[in-house]
């Protein structure tokens, strides 16, 4: 199988039937996840979406406790009902998906993930007392001589002796 060029892809879930192609499944390990066939039919080219013959794609979202965090906001990326017992997702949504390859054991794989994937997590500061630690620590260090900086670039010389 020849591997598609990595980039930015969208479709959407594909649909069998009238059935969308949504399901539960679980890893070689026994993880849950909800594996999601997207049908795609657009790459980004540059700035602007481009047609592409339609192929299918898996998105595999893992359900283990430690995931499910980043789990749920993937899911409601993608518009998931929150029923794991009759799975759906919005329709009417477009999912962009990034195609990476990575080497496993010598040989190259497709790698696809949410595109932009990032998750909305917002920051979290340390604690007052770790934050006055790293003051006292910050103000304890000596201080590095300064770098004299020029207001202008420096320019060709006139000492050139030829």
């Amino acid at each position: 199988m020849d591997l598609i060029t990595q980039g930015t892809y969208a479709g959407r879930v594909r649909v069998n039937d009238s059935i969308q192609d949504v399901g539960m499944d679980k890893s070689s390990k026994g993880t849950p996840l909800l594996d999601v066939v997207i049908a795609l039919t657009h790459v980004l080219d540059g700035e602007a979406w481009r047609d592409v013959t339609p192929f299918d794609r898996h998105l595999r979202i893992y359900l283990s406790d430690a995931a499910m965090d980043t789990a749920k906001e993937k899911l409601e990326t993608i518009g998931f009902n929150g029923d794991f017992l009759i799975p759906q997702i919005d329709g009417d949504k477009w999912i962009q998906l990034a195609c990476t390859h990575e080497d496993y054991k010598g040989k190259l794989y497709e790698k696809w993930e949410l595109a932009n994937w990032g998750g909305s997590k917002e920051r979290q500061a340390p604690t007052a007392d770790v934050l006055r630690k790293l003051n006292a620590r910050y103000s304890s260090v000596p201080k590095a001589q300064p770098v004299a900086l020029n207001s202008e670039p420096p320019g060709p010389s006139d000492d050139i002796p030829f």
